[in-house]
């Protein structure tokens, strides 16, 4: 098994699931849809998360109970993961 994840410093897809309220399959889609990353696997193919990937899906949870298209969610995010300040300050102010 991977020694971050006996550290525990990374977590189990379904301890993801639990601390952010999502489902597996919605955190699978978000994978899918590179909205947050796969820190690591187990040696037997168990998806492990790290603290930044907590965060993110909160933030995208927050954003859709608060009535934000996953489009523009999407868009924010690229532009933040890109550096794009100024792109990211528009988004931003799209979402207000």
């Amino acid at each position: 098994m991977n020694d971050a994840f006996n550290n525990n410093s990374l977590i189990r897809l379904s301890t993801l699931a639990e601390k952010t309220g999502l489902s597996i399959h919605c955190i699978r889609t978000y994978v899918d849809q590179s909205l947050i990353q796969v820190s690591d696997r187990t040696n037997g193919g168990l998806l492990l998360f790290n603290e930044v990937a907590i965060k993110r899906l909160r933030f995208i949870k927050t954003a859709r109970d608060a009535g934000v298209p996953l489009a523009k969610i999407v868009c924010l995010l690229t532009a933040r993961d890109n550096g794009n300040i100024e792109e990211t300050n528009t988004r931003m102010t799209e979402l207000n």
